[in-house]
């Protein structure tokens, strides 16, 4: 059996207020001090957002390739570090016209945070110029400290899905916290 003690100080400087033993099992306490403060994934971030889509249809099949609908690309269209678009729907122009802040820019990574929260990808510079993300997925530039592709390899490794991990919440439906 693993134990961990924690003191009330360090429950009082976390943001979450979470108890629970997978947010403060050892493993994960281990690895979580030894990323610098400056280094937290909120820290690198810029320009990050996520969509939170109304009554947006997705459409497929073969009568929609040839159309100049916007592209819909979703966390299943991703197997990290690649993303698969030619497998994605599509949305109406009303959608793309709707949400400018969902539209994928090229160089941009994507981190899915609803669901398993494992995908992460850089999106290409050969990339479609039409595709907006669906709302599983958070869309984010990084700033100077860190390289994006390091940062995406970081992510998909064994060290950064762990605490990934220590991030999520909600047990049903896992939501991924960006701090």
């Amino acid at each position: 059996m693993q134990v961990s003690i924690v003191s009330l100080s360090q429950l009082r400087d976390q943001n979450n207020l979470r108890i629970d033993a997978e947010y403060w099992h050892p493993e994960l306490i281990k690895l979580s001090s030894k990323i610098k403060r400056d280094l937290l994934l909120g820290h690198v971030i810029e320009n990050g957002y996520r969509v939170v889509y109304e009554n947006t249809a997705i459409f497929r099949g073969y009568e929609f390739q040839n159309s100049n609908m916007p592209k819909f690309l979703q966390a299943t269209d991703i197997s990290s570090p690649v993303i698969n678009i030619e497998q994605s729907g599509y949305v109406s122009n009303n959608d793309w016209v709707r949400y400018p802040k969902g539209r994928v820019r090229k160089g941009e990574v994507l981190l899915e945070v609803k669901g398993n929260v494992n995908k992460v990808a850089i999106v290409p510079d050969d990339f479609p110029e039409k595709v907006l993300i669906s709302g599983t997925l958070y869309k984010f530039n990084v700033n100077h400290l860190i390289n994006r592709y390091c940062l995406t390899v970081y992510l998909s490794c064994r060290f950064g899905q762990k605490l990934k991990e220590r991030l999520v919440s909600n047990i049903a439906t896992p939501y991924y916290k960006q701090k």
